[in-house]
């Protein structure tokens, strides 16, 4: 097996404290260059990609079905609020109203709704029914 040798430092070295030697310019040059020849390489390699599948995906997609393009329509008139402070307020009484007061569910069936607070007095004075418990 061969015996590595380090080279000789030069005199001129020694006596500044620094190496003197210069970088192989030449080498460098070359090294950089190729490098943004690479570059440029795998850009236009990655355009032209990118140009086939976007052509072959425009070329192969079907026309939207007939139902999404009356979907995909603008909605009549403007979806926005005036006031929504207001129509919240308006909303929470409809809801107080319908949660307080007597009225008809289905009239045909003779179903009715009754104040919420009405429901918790019948509950507390007729209690809840009870499932019968098993035997184990």
């Amino acid at each position: 097996m061969e015996e590595h040798k380090p080279q000789p430092i030069p005199e001129e070295s020694l006596k500044l404290g620094y190496e003197v030697r210069d970088v192989n310019l030449r080498n460098l040059v070359w090294l950089v260059g190729g490098l943004i020849g690479v570059v440029i390489i795998v850009f236009a390699i990655i355009g032209l990609l990118y140009s086939f599948l976007n052509y072959n995906q425009t070329a192969r997609s079907a026309p939207p079905p007939p139902l999404l393009e009356e979907a995909q329509g603008l909605p009549p008139g403007p979806l926005l609020q005036r006031n929504p402070g207001q129509d919240m307020q308006g909303m929470a009484n409809e809801q107080d109203g319908i949660l307080n007061n007597y009225g008809w569910v289905d009239k045909e069936a003779g179903v009715v709704r009754i104040p919420i607070e009405r429901a918790i007095e019948l509950t507390l004075e007729r209690g809840l029914p009870a499932q019968p418990q098993e035997e184990k």
